[in-house]
This record gives structure tokens, C-alpha cells and sequence, in this order.
């Protein structure tokens, strides 16, 4: 089979055999225009950074064929599920692929492979739940008595009657009280206008002097 035209830089090419004996090469996108590819070739684009050991590996390639690629489509099916699960959450989740190879004649074996998505889940928070002495769950308390719940008929709401509110009577104005004038009370007086000699012990009337008692001392 011819091989394939160089490309136009050579350091940023890497060739790797096919089964038909031939050459893919893989071009970096620093490379822009290559002629058509020879029959049996094939040119693809690759990121620099891509190590050679995934497009050098033979056994990576075989596993790509596995079940006509269906391996490697369920491994990136987990990998979106798993992912996108993990960056909602923010939690860690796990995806575990399974390779089995056992022998099958000389120079060849089988495979057999699992691909387990565990995305991760939300957290669950605790139930409390009762149990009996026999191990069975219940819902209610068993050392609890139960009441005897009776069904009430409910009672027919009457309509709502309008009341008027109260009248609104005005408010009378009440003049504030006068203050009253008080009679003038005359002095006491030591005989009064009769002629009659005041009673000792009256109003405004010194009490008698005692018996033996001299005048001046009385007054």
C-alpha cells in the first residue's frame, strides 16, 4: 500500500500502522492544508498535549472495537451522567468499568466488560419509626393507648348577618362650673345686740372661770 504524503511539518505528525499494513497520520492543528489522503488512510486532527501512548496503545484501539464500540460509548455515557451529577451536588461520585479476559484457545481470549455509573445521591435525612416486641415496624406507638375518634357531622354554616352600626349622636358642649360666693360669717361678739348676756362655752364665748378664782386672773 503507498504510504501517505508527509505533512507540512513533520514535528507536529504522528504515524502509526494500521492492520492493513498501511499509516494513519494524525495531524496537530498547527498543520491547515493536506492534500487528499491516499486510499486506506487517514488524517486526523489531535490536541498537542494528547500523550502518544493513547494513539500508539494497540490495546486502546482494540478495546475502542469491542462490541462495535460499544464499550467506549457507555464509558462516555457514564462519564456525562456522572459528571453532570457530581458538579450539581457538589458531592464525589465513582465510575468503576470491569474488564474480565479468560483464555480461549491459543493466542486468544474472551472479554467481558461492565460499565457501574454511581453518581452521587442527595442526602437522606432520618425517619423515626416504632417497633414491637415481635421485630415489626409500626407507625404509632405500641405502649400508647388508642382513643376512640368518633366522626362528627359538621354543622351547616348560617349565613352571616349585616348589623347596622350604632347611631351617632352629637356631643353636648358642657359650660365649665362657676365658682360659688361663700356668706360672710360676723365675728364673735362678747354680748349680743339683745342685751342678753352671752352663754360661757358658746360660740365665740371664752369659758367661765372657775369658782374662787380672782378677777384679774379671770380676765
Amino acid at each position: 500500500m503507498t504510504s501517505a504524503p508527509p505533512p507540512t511539518h513533520e514535528a507536529d505528525a504522528t504515524t502509526i500502522p494500521t492492520e492493513e499494513s498501511g499509516q494513519m497520520v494524525l495531524l496537530a492543528p498547527s498543520q491547515m492544508i493536506m492534500d487528499a489522503p491516499p486510499k486506506g488512510h487517514i488524517y486526523l486532527a489531535i490536541p498537542a498535549d494528547l500523550p502518544t501512548l493513547a494513539i500508539q496503545n494497540d490495546s486502546l484501539h482494540s478495546l475502542c472495537r469491542v462490541d462495535n464500540g460499544e464499550l467506549i460509548a457507555e464509558l462516555g455515557s457514564a462519564v456525562v451522567e456522572v459528571l453532570t451529577a457530581v458538579m450539581t451536588m457538589g458531592r464525589k461520585g465513582e465510575i468503576k468499568l470491569t474488564l474480565k479476559i479468560a483464555p480461549d484457545g491459543q493466542k486468544r481470549v474472551t472479554t467481558c466488560w461492565d460499565v457501574a455509573a454511581k453518581p452521587p445521591k442527595e442526602k437522606r435525612n432520618p425517619s423515626p419509626i416504632f417497633c414491637t416486641e415481635h421485630g415489626q415496624l409500626v407507625t404509632r406507638d405500641p405502649d400508647q393507648m388508642e382513643m376512640e375518634l368518633k366522626t362528627v357531622t359538621p354543622v351547616k354554616a348560617q349565613p352571616m348577618r349585616t348589623v347596622a352600626p350604632p347611631p351617632q349622636y352629637p356631643l353636648r358642649t358642657v359650660p365649665p362650673p362657676q365658682p360659688q360666693q361663700h356668706a360672710s360669717v360676723p365675728p364673735p361678739h362678747t354680748q349680743s345686740s339683745s342685751g342678753v348676756p352671752p352663754v360661757p362655752g358658746a360660740p365665740g364665748v371664752p369659758p367661765a372661770a372657775p369658782p374662787g378664782t380672782p378677777p384679774a386672773a379671770a380676765a
